[in-house]
């Protein structure tokens, strides 16, 4: 387990380290050096989709941000901003392969969890827009060969 002292009043202020004192993002980002290691949603909408090998991002020293909670001062992405990203990167990389991608909206049911039923009903939300933005890229081309059949 590792060994955390984390701030009480936000996820941002962390320090964590294994018991094998082992930072697995340096050893990941020295096992792919085409890679790109992003922290928040300004370096991910930024990210340069014909350079990047491979993409790396821890936006939380926890769960990913509830919904409600993400602002413009806090520079934390919104679902819809990784899946978009998502999608537009394995586009570039896929070619004629094609790709899968998965999109999970894990903090529903973490809401329910802790009977959080606005919160949950807000992360709904929140992935049913990260669903309609994929689509509505794909079909006005922004996102091209995405769904064209």
């Amino acid at each position: 387990y590792p060994l955390c002292a984390l701030s009480p009043t936000t996820t941002d202020d962390w320090n964590c380290t294994r018991w094998d004192r082992r930072n697995l993002i340096e050893e990941w980002k020295g096992n792919h050096t085409g890679g790109v290691y992003i922290e928040n949603r300004t370096e991910l909408m930024d990210i340069d989709m014909t350079k990047a090998e491979s993409v790396l991002g821890i936006f939380d020293n926890s769960y990913v941000t509830w919904d409600d909670l993400v602002n413009a001062t806090n520079d934390k992405p919104r679902l819809e901003d990784m899946a978009v990203q998502a999608v537009k990167f394995l586009q570039a990389k896929s070619g004629s392969e094609g790709y899968f991608v998965m999109i999970e909206a894990g903090r529903i049911d973490a809401a329910h969890h802790n009977g959080q039923a606005t919160r949950a009903l807000s992360e709904t939300l929140a992935f049913d827009k990260a669903v309609e933005e994929v689509l509505k890229g794909s079909r006005s081309g922004r996102y091209p060969g995405y769904f064209d059949s």
